[in-house]
């Protein structure tokens, strides 16, 4: 770690982790609020629960953006921290994968938040049904799939980084593995709850090791 990286731990060592801790909490929120289940309702159905949750919709839409800005503090601090053990193609992969996955994250809160956002600040009436029904997929489809595979190559290479040098714990690095491979199947929903768990252990380890 540079000299700048040392003083700036030992000065703020508790921004990183808060920003960890932050991103998993409001991730998850945010995921919460924006998705709807429309399954087997009728479009009336449907209609009304988007007008009864178009200020839940704009919330979790909100939370997303700044999850996605959360992590971004928290990927580059990690991959400096196993830096040893990357090569510089291997670097620039574990951060622009960060990256990528930070934009799936914004987008797909913009998508969420986009129709409740219009009929609430743009004096529209409400949207069709079917509409309302496919919309937040593209966004699901982005996090949890396009975004799930970058965090996924993401995890890899910083947990293989941090196992060859041994600059992280063993269960933090094994945790990384854990959630690299559960992100493939990241459009199941479930699985990425792994990805705020990783980021909650990332928080502990930065800051033990910072103190």
């Amino acid at each position: 770690m540079a000299t700048n990286d040392v003083e700036a731990a030992r000065g703020r060592p508790w921004v990183v982790p808060a920003s960890a801790i932050g991103f998993a909490v409001l991730f998850v929120a945010g995921l919460l609020l924006s998705g709807e289940d429309n399954k087997n309702k009728t479009a009336e159905q449907v209609v009304k629960t988007f007008d009864d949750n178009k200020s839940w919709a704009i919330v979790g839409g909100y939370l997303l953006v700044v999850a996605g800005l959360a992590f971004l503090p928290l990927a580059w601090t990690v991959t400096k921290r196993v830096s040893a053990g990357l090569s510089p193609m291997g670097e620039q992969l574990a951060r622009w994968s960060a990256v990528l996955f930070v934009a799936m994250v914004l987008v797909s809160g913009i998508l969420f938040a986009t129709l409740a956002a219009t009929v609430s600040f743009g004096a529209e009436d409400n949207p069709p049904a079917d509409l309302i029904r496919f919309v937040p997929q593209i966004g699901f489809g982005m996090v949890l799939l396009a975004g799930a595979f970058c965090a996924s190559l993401f995890l890899v290479l910083v947990s293989r980084a941090g196992q060859r040098t041994g600059a992280v714990p063993q269960w933090f690095w094994i945790l990384g593995y854990v959630a690299a491979v559960a992100m493939l199947a990241g459009v199941m929903f479930l699985p990425m709850a792994l990805l705020p768990i990783w980021a909650i252990g990332a928080a502990v380890v930065l800051r033990r090791q910072a103190t």
